[in-house]
């Protein structure tokens, strides 16, 4: 059995998105050929099988300090939050994580004090998770494996400037040179790529549903009309305006789908979900919840009547799928994904037969009556395409597992 040292910010049981890659890496690359041990931030690991190294008595702090109530009160102040955006972009740079660098470091290697690895992975993000890549690739002389679950430089998230953009462009183009193969999602994270790494070795290894993460969950009928969103929306960059435009003017018109609706939020930032129901009068039926572990996520999501994936709505990221599409294959629900117009998600759902897809308010409402329609006839569960099957855990264990031996052939 040949060893991979796996390094990942997030690992399961973290709820966050993620940590489901290298999970499944983690659980199905034995049946391959490859073990894995994992370098994590994450705590209380309960993956037994899994040989992980982290700090199991505290938690990681995501930054450099903890927050005070005078620093509190100064950062409600405009120029004061302005001086201390400006102090964290430069003290946290290139992202939040930069805090846990030594440590990973110290893990790696009292990790490979015990193990004679093969080969080396690292899965972006954030940023940390490729500095610490590239250090470990030189220090324990490993062909490394730089995976991209998201872009770097070029991403259309987070609201960097163009001197900030610049800094992270060319410390990744220094940072990953080294790297003998660079993995990435989808055709939408390889083009950003190859922007920063021109004639570099980029393979597409998409994101994986696991059935049987849903073994254990019972499979809870719907008894109301809720749709759940669980996961990121990344300050307002995703939000649910258009949707909830579109169920205001059904509610206002009094639409039996629109009365019948109720909306639950699950994730770090929920905020936006409120702050967009108080601007279309919609407080009264959407619930807001905070980061909860995944098994109640899972639960959440199977005794909703439809999932909500949220994209964002600007045309530059139209080519841009989410992770979370493939989990919803597990939960049998219909789906109503709602995002740009030109999406390349809208072809998608016409293939998988997951569901719907809204580009404008007027492709909102008719899915929504469509899935009230559903709902009302007691058609709970989602009827994929014969001719469609979703990217597995195994099928992305056996892809990595191609690459991997054919660098530690080298």
């Amino acid at each position: 059995m040949r060893q991979l040292l796996l390094v990942s910010t997030y690992f399961p049981p973290q709820p966050e998105a993620g940590a489901l890659r290298p999970g499944y890496l983690a659980k199905y690359l034995p049946e391959f050929g490859w073990e894995a041990t994992v370098v994590t931030r994450q705590c209380g690991v309960s993956q037994s099988q899994i040989n992980v190294f982290a700090r199991p008595d505290r938690k990681v702090s995501p930054g450099l300090s903890s927050p005070n109530p005078r620093i509190q009160f100064l950062k409600k102040m405009p120029l004061a939050r302005q001086s201390a955006a400006l102090i964290r972009s430069v003290a946290y740079f290139p992202d939040e994580s930069i805090g846990w660098l030594p440590e990973a470091l110290k893990l790696a290697s009292n990790a490979a004090s015990k193990v004679r690895f093969h080969a080396l992975l690292s899965t972006f993000g954030p940023p940390t998770v490729h500095i610490a890549g590239s250090v470990l690739e030189r220090k324990l002389a490993l062909p490394w494996v730089a995976d991209y679950r998201d872009p770097w430089s070029y991403s259309e998230y987070g609201g960097k400037g163009p001197i900030r953009r610049f800094l992270e462009y060319v410390l990744e183009r220094r940072l990953v040179k080294r790297a003998r193969v660079l993995t990435c999602v989808s055709e939408f994270v390889a083009k950003k790529l190859e922007r920063t790494h021109p004639k570099r070795d980029i393979r597409i290894i998409p994101n994986a549903s696991d059935m049987t993460e849903w073994d254990s969950i019972a499979d809870g009928r719907p008894t109301t009309f809720t749709f759940c969103f669980a996961g990121r929306l990344y300050g307002g960059q995703r939000n649910p305006d258009m949707l909830f435009a579109a169920v205001q003017d059904m509610r206002r018109d009094g639409e039996a789908a629109g009365q019948a609706l109720r909306f639950e939020f699950y994730g770090p930032d929920t905020d936006v979900a409120l702050a967009s129901a108080q601007r279309y009068d919609l407080t009264d039926i959407v619930r807001t919840f905070n980061t909860v572990p995944r098994e109640s996520v899972l639960m959440a999501e199977r005794k909703s009547a439809v999932l909500l994936a949220l994209l964002k709505m600007d045309s530059r990221t139209a080519s841009e799928t989410g992770s979370k599409l493939l989990e919803f294959v597990g939960a049998r629900r219909p789906v109503l994904a709602v995002g740009p117009d030109k999406s390349v998600v809208r072809g998608f759902m016409d293939t998988s037969g997951l569901g719907y897809f809204a580009g404008t308010q007027e492709e909102c409402k008719w899915a929504i009556r469509q899935l009230f329609q559903r709902f009302s006839n007691g058609l709970f569960d989602i009827e994929l395409n014969s001719n469609w099957k979703p990217f597995t855990s195994r099928d992305l264990a056996r892809e990595f597992s191609e690459v991997l031996d054919e660098i530690a052939r080298d």
